[in-house]
């Protein structure tokens, strides 16, 4: 009897414990953040940050665009570039624990120019990467 205590008491330990998805993800977001930002990622594109939003279950990603890269993109071009950034999500097993979780990823570029504006924004959601 006293065995079957210690058990389900380790059991309770262990599930009362975990952090939730989203407090997790947050959590996630901010480690990688003070870690690794910036960044730069490509030639003219530096991740800033990336920040974790619970109320809509989006990680989002900020980055800055320098360059030939700061300028508006034609409507084409956000076709293209969206288009490539669906197949790398479907294609990114690192993500497969937000996937599973049907978290949405959203993607912010600003302008190095003037921080205020948004060169180019796409939000996927799972109904895109699924």
């Amino acid at each position: 009897m006293k065995k079957t205590h210690i058990i389900l008491f380790a059991l309770f330990a262990l599930v009362s414990c975990q952090e939730s998805i989203d407090k997790r993800l947050a959590r996630e977001a901010e480690d990688y953040t003070r870690k690794n930002c910036p960044v730069t990622v490509g030639d003219n594109i530096v991740n800033d940050s990336m920040t974790y939003d619970s109320s809509n279950k989006t990680v989002c990603y900020h980055y800055t665009l320098s360059g030939i890269l700061d300028t508006t993109f034609t409507e084409e071009q956000k076709k293209q570039v969206g288009q490539k950034m669906i197949e790398g999500l479907r294609n990114a097993t690192n993500l497969n624990m937000y996937k599973e979780n049907n978290i949405s990823f959203s993607y912010i570029y600003h302008s190095l120019k003037d921080k205020n504006k948004i060169v180019f924004e796409r939000t996927f959601t799972s109904k895109d990467y699924k």
